[in-house]
């Protein structure tokens, strides 16, 4: 697998940043607190190859769908948060099988990421202790 390049490592995080935003009142970390660097090497190293593929022509299909739009084509990471959740909403829902399913491998990836975390694990882990 060709590794990620530079823009593509912003645009991914930028599609995280926005299927993960910030939760007020509570202790959460952000996506942009967390050690991003390696949970894709692990991601990477664990995630079958057909899996990778799909996760990266999801960040690309993602970042660029709003350049085709009407109007004020931008791409998906200068669009404001309103305009970001509304896309990802939207496309869950969109009436192409293939897209409402990379909609739901967008949810996957950026869970699993998240949780695989060594702080966003420990944070969610003690929501459960007794």
């Amino acid at each position: 697998m060709i590794a990620w390049f530079g823009f593509e490592k912003r645009w991914r995080d930028e599609v995280c940043r926005a299927a993960l935003p910030v939760v007020e009142g509570r202790d959460l970390p952000a996506w942009a607190d967390l050690d991003a660097d390696a949970t894709w090497s692990r991601f990477d190293r664990v995630a079958p190859p057909a899996l990778r593929r799909a996760w990266r022509v999801t960040v690309w299909l993602i970042t660029l769908r709003p350049l085709a739009r009407r109007g004020r084509p931008r791409r998906f990471g200068r669009l404001s948060a309103a305009e970001q959740a509304t896309r990802l909403t939207t496309m869950a829902a969109h009436p192409s099988p293939a897209v409402a399913q990379l909609a739901s491998l967008l949810r996957l990836v950026v869970c699993v990421a998240y949780l695989g975390d060594e702080t966003a694990r420990q944070t969610v882990t003690a929501w459960s202790a007794p």
